[in-house]
Parts: C-alpha cells; sequence; structure tokens
C-alpha cells in the first residue's frame, strides 16, 4: 500500500499480470524529470 500510495502521488502508474501456477509481475512506471542534473 506505501508504494501504490506514493506511485500515485508522483503521477505514476502500476499494472498487475498474474498468471496462475506461474506467478505474478508488477510493472512500475514514473513520469521523467526534465532539467534534473544528476552529475552530482
Amino acid at each position: 500500500m506505501v508504494v501504490y500510495s506514493v506511485v500515485k502521488a508522483m503521477g505514476g502508474q502500476i499494472y498487475v499480470d498474474s498468471t496462475p501456477g506461474k506467478g505474478t509481475s508488477f510493472t512500475v512506471l514514473l513520469p521523467t524529470v526534465e532539467g534534473l542534473d544528476t552529475a552530482s
């Protein structure tokens, strides 16, 4: 629930794909930030 709240607050999305007997995968998409200098 914490991850869901943070992703939604950041404007992201979560997709879930589940197949019985095989497993579940989660895809988390977050928006990019323009003009952010990550070299520091």
